[in-house]
């Protein structure tokens, strides 16, 4: 199984929030709310950030590629902040080929 290295990142947490949605284009195309989403709960520090690492968001997905993204908090009843965005992200979570087989000389 491959090993896809931790990209991480933060905001600050939203006062009433249950959890975030992750809004994502690969650039140029810009993010809406119609955009393809992923929904997550991030770990809040010390300091009153959430912290979440992207390798988890996206585990399996293949993504790879510059990608506008746009983060959304939503309450307990489905309601959704205004989107906090970031364009032009490079994002890597695709492992290469394995090597070729072994040979014993």
């Amino acid at each position: 199984m491959p090993r896809i290295v931790p990209f991480k990142i933060k905001f600050t947490k939203s006062a009433g929030s249950i959890a975030y949605r992750m809004f994502f284009e690969e650039a140029p195309e810009a993010v809406t709310y119609d955009s393809t989403s992923l929904d997550f709960v991030g770990e809040v520090d010390s300091d009153g950030f959430v912290n979440v690492d992207l390798a988890d968001v996206f585990a399996g997905s293949g993504v790879e590629g510059s990608y506008n993204i746009g983060i959304a908090a939503f309450d307990d009843r489905g309601n959704e902040s205004a989107m906090s965005k970031a364009d032009n992200v490079p994002l890597d979570f695709r492992a290469p080929a394995a090597p070729g087989p072994i040979v014993f000389l």
